[in-house]
């Protein structure tokens, strides 16, 4: 589980680093994994965020969620947020036990 403080400061992360952002592209399920966790279809993704604007994160105990209109995202424990700066080298594969999302500002 995500420790509490550790949730508070990622809720105030990401506030600074994308909130009001817009979504331009989606990513899901890209590799076959037994440690990763979806609502509903990952490949329903895309159309369900694609074009969104990324609202207020806030920390919920130990999990961080993040409003994107009228979708919210939980993320949990084995989740690690990055962010990459457009144009920003981005690795070729993921490690089999992180599921990371991947931000592009």
């Amino acid at each position: 589980m995500i420790e509490i403080p550790e949730a508070q400061a990622l809720a105030v992360q990401l506030n600074a680093a994308v909130q009001g952002k817009r979504i331009a592209a989606v990513t899901a399920a890209t590799s076959p994994q037994k440690w990763a966790w979806y609502f509903g279809d990952p490949r329903e993704y895309p159309a369900r965020l694609c074009g969104k604007t990324v609202g207020a994160s806030c920390a919920w105990g130990g999990f961080v969620e993040i409003v994107v209109d009228d979708v919210t995202l939980l993320i949990a424990e084995g989740a690690g947020l990055r962010l990459y700066r457009s144009g920003e080298q981005r690795p070729t594969s993921i490690n089999c036990c992180s599921n990371s999302p991947v931000v592009t500002r």
